[in-house]
């Protein structure tokens, strides 16, 4: 699933207003948001007992990746 531009909107926000500080490796914060979500599972080779769909967002200087819920985007874009 893609994130729809108004969701785009609502995490853009977030990281600009609400995460405090920069990227937790390098202190930068110029966020690459990733349109794609992914499912982390707690199976390694299938979708297991528990999977929650996550947007990637990376720090443009040092490539660290940090997820957010698409749960909590989606219901702060509402």
């Amino acid at each position: 699933m893609a994130l729809n531009e108004k969701q785009r909107e609502a995490l853009e926000n977030l990281l600009a207003t609400t995460a405090t500080g920069g990227c937790q490796m390098c202190g930068a914060t110029d966020w690459a948001i990733d349109d794609r979500t992914l499912y982390v599972s707690d199976s390694p080779t299938e979708m297991g007992m528990f999977a929650m769909e996550v947007v990637p967002v990376g720090c443009r200087n040092c490539g660290n990746v940090v997820m957010f819920s698409t749960r909590v985007v989606k219901h702060l874009a509402d």
